[in-house]
């Protein structure tokens, strides 16, 4: 399977999954048709990063763009105190608190291409 096919379905069952997205989930989902040792690996690696989703989500977005169409994004800090540092949990700037706080960085951004009702 090519990466890019790998990443296509990786992120859709990311917006389809209505419970804990998991790399076991996926491959189950899949009848087992990637191993979630494949899935893994593939989200291990150094180059999938925010630039590379946006690489891959913006034909997308342009499609649906319009006069009409807006992006809405929002950050929020799941606050994780007494858990220990690692990738994702770590020292964010939280705006509302005016200070540093330990947690997971959280951002939505949803784009929509109908009218906003006033």
């Amino acid at each position: 399977m090519k990466r890019r096919d790998a990443f296509e379905i990786y992120t859709n069952y990311l917006l389809a999954s209505p419970t804990k997205a998991t790399a076991t989930g996926l491959s189950v989902v899949l009848d087992n048709q990637m191993k979630h040792d494949y899935i893994s690996d593939f989200l291990g690696d150094k180059s999938l990063n925010s630039k590379a989703y946006w690489k891959e989500i913006k034909p997308f977005v342009r499609q649906i763009e319009g006069e009409e169409a807006y992006l809405s994004i929002d950050d929020t800090i799941i606050e994780k105190p007494h858990t220990t540092e690692n990738d994702i949990i770590c020292y964010h700037w939280d705006h509302s608190k005016n200070k540093s706080v330990k947690g997971i960085n959280l951002l939505i951004f949803l784009m929509s291409n109908e009218k906003m009702e006033k």
